[in-house]
């Protein structure tokens, strides 16, 4: 969207997270009362940083909920998850952004778990697939096909985690030494975070456009005068699946 605001024509042809699905988090502490995101306003947050994603995926629910990040809560930079359960079982703040699901991170060992709230950061959007719009106009076939083998090998890498890394660490020379079951391990974690339609929820997006303009995600672009539906494109998956019954 920041290129589209800059003039650049480019579509979006596959989400890789399905809608909804959170992949960033804020962790919270119950015993600072916090149990929704309106509760953190007044707040301080340990991030990875200014620039890091978990401030930015918290910006945007924040606003959605009435609490204005640079007015109403105080972030503090962590640098690293490693200092995440000392912060908070020292409240040097009272929540943390986090990603993926957080039951299945360092939190999970962790006797702080069961005095959590898990918030998950839903309005966030997730990576996606771009081009040019004129060369995928023209080369509606191969962005099919392209669309096509997304949805095979996610849906394999998905389905057989086991076989996925037995295949990597064969054919990729850096991955052959890498902890066989942590990998498959790290697979199962992050099927909920994994589309295999590669479809957008384009009223999803409508909404999050004035969010993340808000958050400074996006800059240059007019909420009001922007139609996603016109940039994030659901046909090339769809005749994918269509190909592939």
């Amino acid at each position: 969207m920041n290129a589209v605001a800059q003039g650049q024509d480019l579509v979006a042809i596959w989400k890789l997270q399905p809608p909804g699905a959170p992949v960033f988090w804020v962790l919270a502490r119950k015993d600072a009362g916090i149990a929704a995101w309106k509760d953190l306003k007044g707040k301080k947050i340990g991030i990875l940083g200014p620039a890091s994603a978990t401030k930015y995926s918290t910006d945007l629910m924040l606003f959605a909920n009435g609490v204005d990040p640079s007015k109403d809560v105080e972030y503090v930079n962590l640098g690293g998850v490693g200092a995440y359960v000392e912060a908070l079982k020292a409240k040097r703040v009272d929540a943390v952004g986090s990603w993926h699901d957080p039951n299945e991170t360092v939190f999970k060992p962790s006797p702080l778990w069961p005095e959590l709230t898990a918030l998950p950061a839903t309005l966030y959007q997730g990576d996606v697939y771009l081009a040019r719009r004129d060369w995928v106009t023209k080369n509606r076939d191969v962005v099919v096909n392209f669309n096509a083998l997304l949805m095979k090998t996610m849906n394999f890498f998905l389905d057989n985690p086991d076989k996925a890394v037995d295949i990597a660490k064969a054919k990729i020379p850096e991955l052959a030494t890498v902890d066989r079951d942590k990998s498959i391990n790290t697979i199962v974690v992050l099927r909920p975070t994994r589309s295999r339609t590669g479809l957008f929820d384009v009223e999803d997006m409508q909404k999050y456009v004035p969010l993340a303009v808000k958050a400074g995600l996006v800059k240059g672009l007019d909420p009001a005068k922007f139609d996603a539906s016109k940039y994030f494109l659901n046909d090339y998956a769809q005749a994918a699946a269509a190909k592939l019954k």
